[in-house]
């Protein structure tokens, strides 16, 4: 139905996460980075939580900014009397967020996260962006028979570096640039895509949560024209929490 990438182990290659039909489970591929995915859906914990929804729109985030991964899934069944074929089964469902942990694992945060997530809606279409330019990630949701759903991220999050790429030999857009943030302590990855979810897009800027490291060392893009470029970041002050343009050189 629906699916999402993002480096959810980060370990520098995009893995995959599609949402499939109810009695069904989501499927989780990771990148072996040698041109093979392998399903780790029942080892990372996303099975069971997955198996009785019908999932459309997912996206991958960083909504407190610590560096890693969480994972938004909207759910919602096409049938609206499946509650009358199927008892275990509900047409308007509970939409469900991930948080990764130091084991690999996923963890429903669903409760914890917001009422949100207590109600039950049909949602479809997922988007994400930082709307308010606070540096938190907010997602909008959308529904059948009701107003879209904004979700403010009102997370004590911490520190980040927010990139907009823009090619010249390449697209404009920037669209498939691969993106590295390197601080003294860690190196996060990320592609810039288009589309993805289901029937949505996103925000083009590229969010990279630094947890509470106040600087970086340097930001690599390698561009679709096959350009690498390095931007060096040793000796600047305050280069977080704002929005970095790059333009292709």
């Amino acid at each position: 139905m629906g699916i999402a990438s993002g480096d959810y182990d980060n370990d520098g290659v995009q893995d995959l996460f599609v949402t499939n039909f109810s009695l069904e489970i989501n499927s989780l591929f990771h990148n072996d980075g040698d041109g093979f995915y392998t399903m780790t859906t029942f080892e990372t914990g996303l099975a069971d939580p997955s198996f009785s929804k019908l999932g459309f729109g997912t996206q991958f985030l960083d909504a407190d900014n610590n560096g890693t991964l969480e994972l938004f899934v909207a759910n919602g069944h096409v049938w609206d009397n499946v509650s009358e074929i199927t008892h275990s089964l509900s047409y308007k469902q509970q939409c469900q967020i991930f948080g990764s942990t130091e084991t690999g694992q996923f963890e429903d945060l669903s409760e914890t996260a917001s009422q949100f997530f207590k109600r039950s809606v049909v949602a479809r279409g997922v988007a994400v962006g930082d709307y308010n330019n606070d540096g938190a990630t907010d997602i909008l949701v959308t529904c059948c028979n009701e107003s879209p759903i904004l979700l403010r991220n009102d997370s004590n999050v911490q520190n980040y570096v927010k990139i907009r790429i823009i090619g010249t030999e390449s697209n404009r857009d920037g669209i498939g640039a691969k993106v590295w943030v390197h601080t003294d302590k860690t190196t996060q990855f990320r592609e810039l895509t288009c589309g993805g979810s289901y029937a949505s897009g996103s925000e083009q800027t590229l969010l990279f949560g630094i947890g509470a490291q106040k600087s970086i060392q340097a930001i690599e893009v390698k561009w679709q024209s096959g350009h690498t470029q390095t931007l060096d970041f040793s000796n600047t002050e305050n280069s977080v929490n704002q929005t970095i343009y790059i333009t292709e050189e």
